[in-house]
């Protein structure tokens, strides 16, 4: 009978301890959107002043890049990675990174595209520099994280 009743009572507080979990899962996500969202504001932000996008471009441009950052984030997703959470052991092997980038090089000519539409020369310049440093930052998460 004792090992029914364990048995019965490790059952309830498993229960109920499921919504709990399920709770601080739903905030892990909700707090990985919230930086995910957070980080891309300020990317975008950095992007309209260093572009010094005149006042009717941010209409066109938010758009494009919105939609750019969808892709890529659906691209690494494909590939397993995430940029947060990737520690040394979790790194894709070289086939992977290599398909990845690939992916992502698609995704990148064709926000290039998009944009020459609406930039100027003077603001492609500056568009290429900018997303050469941030493929510099996200190598060095993928290949330096220790």
């Amino acid at each position: 009978m004792t090992i029914r009743l364990s048995s019965l009572l490790a059952l309830v507080l498993l229960l109920l301890a499921m919504p709990l979990y399920a709770q601080d899962t739903e905030s892990e996500e909700k707090a990985m959107i919230d930086k995910a969202s957070e980080r891309f504001r300020a990317q975008l932000q950095e992007t309209e002043e260093r572009l010094q996008l005149t006042d009717e471009q941010p209409e066109t441009v938010r758009p494009i890049l919105e939609e750019a950052t969808r892709q890529r984030q659906a691209v690494l997703e494909k590939h397993g990675v995430d940029l947060e959470g990737t520690e040394k052991a979790d790194r894709p092997g070289r086939r992977t990174l290599r398909r990845m980038r690939n992916d992502l090089q698609e995704v990148n000519k064709e926000t290039q595209r998009e944009l020459e539409d609406v930039l100027t020369s003077e603001q492609m310049k500056q568009w290429e520099a900018l997303q050469e440093e941030r493929r510099a930052e996200m190598r060095e998460q993928l290949l330096d994280k220790s």
